[in-house]
């Protein structure tokens, strides 16, 4: 997935519509969700005003996490299973569904895992929805193989230590409480890992 604060969008975009393109509807659909449902996603859970966050989702550099694959799950009736590739945690959403998608999430990027049945076969070839039974279970397996081997290679972000450039304005950011607050402030959301 592209680095365009669009990858969870991308990924799960990819995974279920197979198009890498529909970001922008699936932000139409998660401010719409948000809109509907004042109880569920009240200001103290978004934390942020409903209104700002309706806003927010929609633009460009809005980063999408758990409560936007929460939405587009239980929307598409699937459950969304996230991978963290520094700690392996694999977190459910919408669980219990007989169907999955699954992406795998850096600390501050997201892809989508496909299966192909070979080397260079062209994507329409590639599973990316799989069934909650045994082979379901031989890709999260395989899935949870691929973190591991990113982990070694230290493929992953730990925004909860470690230190942040904004590309858009040099400001340095200490973890993701500040760069939460930083985007939420300027709209800013290109970031570099510095030391």
């Amino acid at each position: 997935m592209e680095d365009d604060n669009s990858c969870l969008f991308r990924a799960v975009g990819y995974a279920l519509l197979r198009n890498l393109d529909t970001m922008h509807e699936l932000r139409s659909l998660v401010a719409s969700a948000i809109q509907a449902d004042p109880v569920q996603f009240s200001d103290a859970m978004l934390d942020r005003p409903r209104d700002q966050y309706v806003q927010w989702i929609q633009t460009p550099n809005a980063w999408g996490g758990a409560i936007e694959m929460f939405i587009l799950a239980s929307h598409f009736d699937v459950t969304i299973c996230s991978m963290d590739v520094q700690s392996g945690r694999v977190d459910r959403f919408n669980p219990g569904r007989p169907t999955f998608v699954l992406v795998v999430y850096s600390g501050i990027h997201y892809d989508a895992v496909a299966l192909t049945p070979a080397s260079g076969a062209p994507a329409e070839l590639d599973t990316t929805v799989f069934t909650d039974n045994y082979v379901g279970e031989m890709v999260l397996a395989a899935a949870a193989d691929l973190a591991a081997a990113l982990r070694q290679k230290h493929y992953y972000t730990n925004t909860n230590d470690g230190r942040f450039r904004c590309d858009d304005c040099g400001t340095v950011l200490h973890n993701e409480k500040d760069i939460a607050a930083h985007t939420r402030q300027t709209g800013h959301a290109r970031l570099s890992e510095c030391s």
